[in-house]
């Protein structure tokens, strides 16, 4: 079975009080993020797989809102 996730980015701050986070790219289109549905959260061993609910492209990142990601906290964590 072929794995068809590609990596989009790294995770960065909080954005807001809603659980938004920022996605620093690492290929220089952002348009890839305006249509995402869902996406797959990883860090290290630990992923969550989240429906995206909200995708707002700003100058270099994109902010993304998931239904897996509520708070400013649980994005740090």
């Amino acid at each position: 079975m072929a794995n068809d996730r590609v990596v989009l980015g790294k995770i960065g701050k909080a954005h807001g009080i809603h659980g938004a986070f920022r996605v620093w790219p690492y290929a220089d289109d952002l348009e890839r993020f305006a249509d995402l549905k869902s996406v797959t959260l990883t860090h290290g061993v630990k992923s969550v797989h989240a429906q995206v609910t909200s995708v707002r492209l700003a100058q270099g990142y994109a902010v993304l809102q998931t239904d897996a990601v509520t708070t400013p906290e649980a994005v740090q964590a």
